[in-house]
């Protein structure tokens, strides 16, 4: 109860303002913007997980959640005084928004209220894209140093296939977000989901190699990742910036819902079989699943249009 779902509450109200709050200071940048929010929940971890360590090791386990708990709350105190709305009608020096008339353009500043949103078929679209590119994600994450270590690797070896797929989880986020600005997210969407669909097929086969298992590991990596700066950031042009907060809000559940599900149904098929080689296939019809839908997804028109 305490670390399920107070702990898991708690995070979410730390991870969605700043999401909601960064796009509004760079218009002009918003994908980028994204990535930068959303890269310290990837970089917390390579702090975290040592320091959580050394506290348990010297101090033992129930003192870690007491010194962290400290350490979050002065942290989220001294971090919500820098946190703040621009003042109304701001915008960067030098850079004229671009309002394009006609329904269904992608043009900027297209508002919708949080319950206008959920009503769009283009919400539950990208809900299902969400649910399916998080499941297959989570459920390698959760298997594949299992998978290198059944293939014949060294424990230690089949670790870093986990470490790598976490280095790249990281630097995508911002990465993703340069790429975003400049080609949109929509083409970015259909390149990172068709790569993560090809890492997803050649993941089985390359379990007893190191060296393929780590480099199919940081390419699955970097398209999971992707996906945290490219969904706020489509959910912020679809629907614009007034209900973010509770929209993102709304379309990161298909995340949560995944978490259920995606570890377990590996696990399961994974018993049921004695291989990996389900999981993995079933994965990558998950993500298959999603380049359909992304290819089939539409920016709404405006409300009344």
């Amino acid at each position: 109860l305490t670390y399920g779902v107070i702990a898991g509450f708690g995070g979410g109200l730390i991870y969605l303002p700043p999401i909601a709050t960064a796009p509004k200071w760079w218009p002009d940048r918003r994908a980028l913007a994204t990535g930068f929010s959303v890269v310290g929940l990837g970089l917390g971890s390579f702090i975290m997980a040592p320091l959580a360590t050394y506290i348990i090791d010297n101090y033992g386990w129930r003192n870690v959640f007491i010194y962290v708990g400290i350490a979050m709350c002065a942290m989220a105190v001294i971090a919500s005084f820098c946190l703040k709305n621009p003042p109304a009608g701001w915008i960067p020096a030098g850079w004229k928004p671009q309002v394009k008339s006609g329904s269904g353009s992608e043009g900027e500043f297209r508002d919708y209220t949080h319950r206008e949103t959920y009503r769009i078929p283009q919400f539950w679209m990208l809900y299902g894209a969400y649910f399916c590119g998080s499941f297959a994600g989570l459920m390698v994450i959760g298997h594949i140093a299992g998978h290198g270590i059944d293939s014949g690797l060294a424990p230690m070896t089949a670790a870093g296939a986990a470490s790598w797929l976490a280095v790249m989880n990281a630097a995508s986020r911002v990465l993703i977000g340069q790429v975003a600005d400049k080609v949109g997210t929509r083409i970015s969407f259909l390149g990172v989901f068709g790569l993560q669909a090809l890492a997803m097929i050649l993941l089985f086969p390359s379990g007893g190699m190191f060296w393929a298992l780590w480099g199919v590991s940081a390419l699955i990596g970097w398209n999971y990742g992707s996906m945290f700066t490219l969904f706020p950031a489509t959910c912020l042009h679809y629907f614009g910036p007034t209900a973010q907060g509770s929209n993102y809000g709304l379309l990161f559940t298909a995340w949560g819902f995944a978490g259920f599900a995606g570890p377990y149904v590996g696990g399961w098929l994974k018993d049921a079989t004695g291989s990996y080689s389900a999981p993995f296939i079933v994965s990558a019809a998950m993500v298959a699943s999603a380049v359909i839908i992304l290819a089939a997804v539409k920016p709404p028109k405006r409300m009344g249009a």
